[in-house]
């Protein structure tokens, strides 16, 4: 498994105004709030702009042809040319116009944030043999029932962040993943390489055909509701069984050495007591994993691989999950 970083000032740019718009559930409301604190708070142009931006965006979504695909992926030199082939002229123009406007406003931490990026880069470079235990691949082979194809680099892209939160992202086609973790703390590297496993899982591991028509298989004969009518609830099932393994599932303990049952109980204590467990994608993850950690590691013990009855065990910790107290006055 070669591993290569790539940072682009487009990419980044990309990222920021996405994280600026509420196209989709997947958007990080911390970053936005921290960048808005940096470079000031948004005015009525910019929210028609980034209504435009939202237009754009969900028009391509996480299609095989997305924004992301294109922006984050390329380098600086062939983005727009490869933008028009893509997108087309007309919708590639209307983005480079969304983009010169948010440009100055972005000109204003970026400066820093390459910094930034550049010495997590270098930090990543210099922990890359401690990245990639074999063992560990060995657990999700049996797990998934395939081993995939390595032969290849893999392009991980960073991105900027919060101080409050990291984060990553596997919607940018095979060979590649995002990771965003320009203000962590170097302590917390660890979550850099949980974070990097769990979108690695998305990519080569969870969309090999036997799993994915087992899971589709699933979801088509099962009557599945999610909490929220904003995430599918195929995606919720999918979440809950990647965070059952890592980032603070039973496979970041046994391989990386992270408590991820303690870490998550911290995490739960802390959202009820500020009243965020609403709608949010964060404490469902954070509440499967404190029911499903025994169960994947009774799977990844016995060689197992994941079968109907783990996604059960999923269905099960939804519907427990709808009538926690803390939230099921609030469920769509």
């Amino acid at each position: 498994m070669n591993l290569y970083f790539h940072i682009t000032k487009t990419g980044n740019l990309f990222h920021f105004i996405s994280n600026l718009t509420n196209w989709h559930f997947s958007v990080r409301p911390s970053y936005k709030k921290y960048w808005l604190e940096k470079t000031g708070g948004l005015t009525s142009d910019d929210k028609k702009w980034l209504k435009k931006a939202e237009k754009l965006f969900q028009k391509y979504a996480f299609s095989n042809n997305n924004w992301g695909m294109v922006f984050l992926r390329r380098p600086e030199n062939d983005v727009w040319k490869v933008a028009k082939n893509t997108f087309g002229k007309k919708d590639t123009e209307k983005f480079k116009e969304i983009y010169d406007y948010f440009l100055p406003r972005f000109d204003k931490i970026w400066s820093d944030e390459r910094k930034l990026i550049s010495l997590w880069k270098k930090e990543l470079q210099e922990t890359l043999s401690t990245f990639a235990p074999k063992e560990l691949a060995n657990d999700l082979n049996n797990l998934f029932n395939v081993v995939p194809d390595f032969s290849y680099d893999i392009k991980v892209i960073l991105l900027m962040s919060s101080p409050t939160q990291i984060g990553g992202g596997a919607n940018v086609g095979r060979g590649a993943i995002t990771l965003e973790g320009s203000n962590m703390s170097p302590e917390k590297n660890v979550h850099s390489k949980l974070i990097f496993w769990h979108e690695l899982i998305h990519v080569y591991w969870e969309k090999n055909n036997e799993y994915m028509n087992m899971l589709n298989l699933y979801m088509n004969k099962a009557n599945i509701n999610s909490f929220s009518k904003d995430i599918p609830a195929k995606i919720v099932l999918k979440e809950a069984v990647m965070e059952s393994l890592i980032p603070f599932g039973y496979l970041s303990q046994k391989h990386l050495a992270f408590n991820g049952k303690a870490y998550v109980s911290e995490k739960i204590k802390v959202l009820k007591s500020k009243g965020k467990t609403t709608k949010s994608m964060s404490y469902w993850r954070y509440y499967s994993l404190t029911r499903m950690f025994d169960t994947a590691k009774k799977y990844v013990t016995n060689q197992k691989a994941i079968d109907e009855k783990y996604f059960d065990k999923v269905v099960e910790t939804l519907e427990e999950f709808k009538k926690d107290p803390m939230i099921v006055h609030h469920l769509s």
